[in-house]
């Protein structure tokens, strides 16, 4: 079983303002932080509608399962997109580097930042 991540006040601050600029920057309705095993660590945005943990625990899946068959055909993956009617999921493997998140005004970008 994986380690639980504890943070401190001062540790989960920092993480929350550069998600907050993150998600400024990117233009993204919510984002949320993970472990790689679907620890929820962090989540800001638009998540008033959304079941986050059954959601999070099943992109960590969806992560963790195309992360392995990239490295069964000896891939490198860094990122990973879903694309839907209302929502796009954009996986990042860092939070510091600018990304260009591509959105329209009929999809909402979901970031999920994996850690």
């Amino acid at each position: 079983m994986a380690e639980e991540i504890l943070l401190g006040v001062e540790t989960s601050r920092k993480i929350e303002n550069i998600l907050n600029g993150f998600l400024r920057a990117s233009g993204a309705r919510c984002v949320f932080l993970v472990s790689r095993s679907g620890q929820l660590i962090s989540e800001l945005g638009f998540t008033r509608d959304l079941k986050v943990l059954s959601i999070v625990a099943l992109l960590s899946g969806i992560f963790s399962a195309t992360e392995k068959i990239a490295r069964l055909i000896k891939e490198e993956l860094s990122e990973l997109l879903l694309e839907g009617k209302e929502w796009n999921v954009y996986f990042l493997s860092s939070v510091h580097s600018p990304h260009s998140i591509p959105s329209s005004q009929n999809n909402f970008p979901l970031v999920v930042p994996l850690i």
